[in-house]
């Protein structure tokens, strides 16, 4: 069955709590597939609250790569203790179920895992697999909760709502230059309206409370990261990277903004192949009009071989971020602000 993160409550009210528990239900499993982070983490913490409040509270956490041991995981339910307590068995997949995997989906629902709930967290599921035989199977009879994203013109709608739920009473021009600053990166959007809870509680936030939020020189932000990359200052920008994960900025945050610097850069760089003159890229690369000089300036300095070295360690880091590959993310990190500021990196992606 398909259900809206909203219907994640009574769908628990009605399975579990009606009846005599999780024993005595035929339903096992929630999975929760997005491309939008913020979403998927808030319907899984839903799902965990719910198991909690039903006794289950040990997790065991898996990330389910295309190497994944799914027989292993079977046999450890088939030997587990008639002693085990309750516990979320929550599995992230970096990739779709192999033939093992599927094969212990299925078997689980006939004979579920003892004294375990499950919950799957992918990205989005296209409708290929959506309508395959066997996900048609698990979807009949236990739960997924698909997450689409936000259309751009939503967004404003959604802070609004947002910061209302927060307590905070933004104006309308604050509410603007937020949704700029954001740039559709909800994970930011959600950080800021916290600070911005934490800072003025429910006083009246205006434009100039954005602003200074924004160009807070107590700390760096990943707008710092991307500036320095945009000067060429390649130690600066690792130095900001160092910074910002010691400030436990997460990495997903840090890769989104390198990766949209890299994605326009590449568009001014493509218009201008195409003919196009330095302004008609920018404006077909969105760049505003105050940035376009800083874009100018960098792009006559980087080398397309550079541009390059950047794609692939966006690719690397990533890949690191989903734990398919065993590199260092930090340092991928900081050879990916090395390459976006046109400056060999340390270790990683040589051409």
């Amino acid at each position: 069955m398909r259900l809206k993160p909203e219907g994640i409550k009574a769908h628990f009210d009605k399975q579990f709590r009606q009846g005599h528990g999780l024993a005595d239900s035929s339903m096992w499993a929630v999975w929760i597939s997005s491309d939008e982070p913020l979403f998927r983490n808030e319907a899984a913490d839903e799902v965990r609250a719910q198991c909690r409040e039903l006794g289950f509270n040990q997790r065991q956490v898996y990330q389910v790569g295309t190497d994944f041991d799914w027989n292993g995981l079977a046999q450890q339910f088939e030997t587990a203790s008639l002693f085990a307590e309750q516990s979320v068995l929550q599995l992230h997949l970096i990739a779709l179920p192999s033939d093992a995997g599927r094969k212990v989906l299925l078997s689980w629902l006939e004979r579920p895992p003892a004294d375990t709930f499950v919950l799957i967290l992918s990205d989005r599921i296209e409708s290929k697999t959506l309508n395959t035989k066997w996900f048609k199977q698990f979807e009949q009879s236990q739960a997924h909760v698909p997450i689409w994203p936000m259309k751009s013109d939503g967004l404003a709608s959604w802070l609004a709502r947002r910061a209302n739920q927060a307590g905070l009473h933004l104006t309308a021009p604050a509410l603007t230059l937020l949704q700029q600053y954001i740039d559709g990166n909800l994970l930011a959007a959600d950080q800021e309206l916290r600070k911005l809870s934490l800072l003025h509680g429910k006083s009246q936030i205006d434009e100039r409370h954005i602003a200074d939020a924004i160009s807070d020189s107590s700390r760096y932000t990943v707008f710092d990261l991307t500036d320095a990359c945009l000067e060429g200052k390649g130690e600066k920008a690792v130095s900001i990277v160092l910074h910002l994960r010691s400030e436990n900025v997460a990495d997903p945050i840090l890769l989104w903004s390198l990766s949209r610097e890299l994605r326009v850069l590449a568009k001014i760089l493509r218009a201008q192949a195409s003919g196009a003159n330095f302004q008609d890229a920018c404006q077909q690369a969105g760049v505003v009009r105050f940035r376009q000089q800083a874009y100018k300036q960098h792009a006559a300095r980087l080398r397309p071989a550079r541009l390059k070295q950047a794609h692939q360690l966006a690719c690397l880091c990533d890949a690191a971020i989903k734990k398919a590959n065993p590199l260092p993310i930090e340092q991928l990190l900081c050879d990916f602000a090395l390459a976006l500021s046109g400056q060999p990196p340390k270790v990683c992606a040589p051409v």
